[in-house]
């Protein structure tokens, strides 16, 4: 199944995306879809509610890491806010945590790139966030 419907805050160049825990039946690169759209319409802060979500399927993987790579490049920032802490244990064990911003919320998740402005967090000044980072 393919789900197209994610719902999006629009605020200059960041953009909230809330799952909803759709991400469990989308298993045809609906949310890739979506963000691909957000990143050509000029979204170079994205952050990514993982709220609701009740398991962790590759393709999910493979679209966050290519979301993130690809916003990297650009200059830009994918920030994961909300997971689920068994999703966030799959990611750890695969040991590829540190590829992710992550936030425990998204108020949090906002104010970290609403203060960083034009100095977008990296994954390099990782630490820096951590009292931002659940």
């Amino acid at each position: 199944m393919r789900v197209d419907w994610y719902p999006c805050h629009r605020d200059g160049d960041m953009r909230t995306i809330y799952t909803c825990g759709a991400l469990d039946f989308d298993l045809q690169g609906g949310l890739e879809a979506r963000l691909d759209r957000e990143i050509r319409a000029g979204a170079r802060r994205i952050v990514i509610s993982l709220k609701g979500s009740r398991f962790l399927h590759a393709g999910l993987l493979a679209t966050l890491l290519s979301v993130q790579h690809r916003l990297q490049a650009l200059g830009g920032v994918l920030m994961l806010a909300e997971a689920p802490w068994f999703m966030r244990e799959m990611i750890r064990h695969m040991g590829l945590e540190d590829r992710f911003l992550w936030t425990k919320d998204i108020p949090t998740a906002e104010n970290v790139l609403r203060l960083t402005g034009d100095r977008l967090p990296s994954l390099a000044g990782r630490s820096r966030l951590e009292s931002f980072i659940g």
